[in-house]
C-alpha cells in the first residue's frame, strides 16, 4: 500500500455511528504540503480483547500528544534563545560601531589641532615603532641629521593618495645609512612632512637612501605603504596604500630594515 510508505506525524480515531466502525485519520507533509488520509476501520479485537486494546491506544496516543507537545515547547524554547543570542550580538556590534565613532571624531580633532597648530607631534604607530626598537633603530630628533655634511635645504614632498579615506594615518622616514627614524606628520596642505612645523623648510641629506613608511587604518583595518627612495634637492612621492595585518607589516618592515 503506498500510504504505508509515507511518514505520519499525527493520528485521530473517531467512533462512528454505526456499531463497531471507527475513522481513523493520518497527518503528515508531502513535497511541503500538508496532507492527511482517513479510513474507514474495524477493531481487530472483541470483548475483553478490544477493552484492553483501546486501554493500550489510549495510553500510547497520549504519550504521542504528549511528545508533540514537548517538542513544540523545545522548538519555541530554541528559537527564543536564538532571538536573544542574536539580540545580543546585534547589541555588541551596535556598541563597537559606537566607540569606533567616537574614536574616529576624537582622531579627528586632533588631526585639526595638528594641521592648526601646523607642527610635527613626533609620533609614530606602535605597530611600526616596536619593530624600529627591535632591530635597535634610534628615533631621531631633526636636529641631529643637521650633523650631517649631506644635509641640504631641500622640497621634498610626501603625498598617500586617498589620504581623507583613513581614520588615522602616521608616517615615518627611516635613514639607511643613519640607522635611525624620524617620524613625520601631516601638514596643513594635507601633504606630509618631516620637519617641526609648517614654517620651516625640509633639511634632509642629499644622496643618501631612506624608506618612507605610511600606515592608516579604514574602518579599523590596517592598511599600509612604503617607498624606498633617495634623497634629492627637489623630489615629490607619491604612495598608495593597501591593505594588510599587523603580522604581516611586522615581517615586511623586518625584511627592509
Amino acid at each position: 500500500m503506498e500510504d504505508s510508505k509515507q511518514v505520519w506525524y499525527s493520528m485521530d480515531l473517531k467512533k462512528t455511528n454505526q456499531e463497531g466502525i471507527y475513522i481513523i485519520s493520518f497527518g503528515g507533509f508531502k513535497n511541503n504540503k500538508s496532507i492527511s488520509k482517513s479510513y474507514r476501520v474495524s477493531p481487530v479485537f472483541t470483548g475483553k480483547d478490544y477493552a484492553l486494546a483501546m486501554k493500550e491506544y489510549t495510553a500510547r496516543f497520549e504519550q504521542f500528544e504528549n511528545k508533540k507537545k514537548e517538542i513544540e515547547a523545545q522548538r519555541i524554547e530554541e528559537e527564543r534563545q536564538q532571538k536573544i543570542a542574536a539580540e545580543k550580538v546585534k547589541a555588541e556590534w551596535a556598541k563597537q560601531q559606537a566607540e569606533w565613532a567616537k574614536q574616529q571624531v576624537q582622531w579627528k580633532n586632533q588631526q585639526e589641532l595638528i594641521r592648526t597648530a601646523n607642527t610635527n607631534p613626533f609620533s609614530s604607530d606602535p605597530s611600526t615603532s616596536y619593530i624600529f626598537s627591535v632591530n635597535k633603530l634610534g628615533w631621531a630628533n631633526i636636529d641631529r641629521l643637521y650633523s650631517n655634511p649631506a644635509t641640504k635645504e631641500v622640497e621634498f614632498t610626501t603625498i598617500v593618495q586617498r589620504q581623507q579615506d583613513y581614520n588615522s594615518i602616521s608616517i615615518t622616514m627611516l635613514f639607511d645609512k643613519e640607522q635611525i627614524y624620524l617620524p613625520g606628520y601631516q601638514k596643513k596642505d594635507l601633504t606630509f612632512g618631516f620637519t617641526h612645523a609648517d614654517y620651516e623648510k625640509p633639511k634632509l641629506p642629499v644622496g643618501e637612501t631612506a624608506t618612507i613608511i605610511v600606515t592608516g587604518y579604514m574602518d579599523g583595518r590596517l592598511n599600509y605603504a612604503m617607498e624606498k627612495v633617495t634623497i634629492s634637492e627637489k623630489q615629490t612621492v607619491v604612495l598608495k596604500m593597501q591593505q594588510t595585518t599587523e603580522k604581516e607589516l611586522k615581517a615586511l618592515v623586518e625584511a627592509r630594515i
